[in-house]
């Protein structure tokens, strides 16, 4: 198994982009419990080819 690698998690706060590790612990659980947007990619593909 290879070894795993500490990701830095970014996200835009206020205009500009921001670790997600920096934040307080309010912020942190706050980030968590945010709704995650995730793009059909199929429908987008789709739209390009026309």
């Amino acid at each position: 198994m290879k070894e795993r690698t500490k990701c830095i998690v970014y996200t835009r706060v206020m205009g500009y982009h921001r670790p997600v590790e920096s934040f307080n612990l309010g912020k942190q659980g706050e980030h968590k419990e945010r709704v995650k947007f995730k793009e059909n990619i199929k429908g987008y593909r789709d739209e390009l080819k026309r």
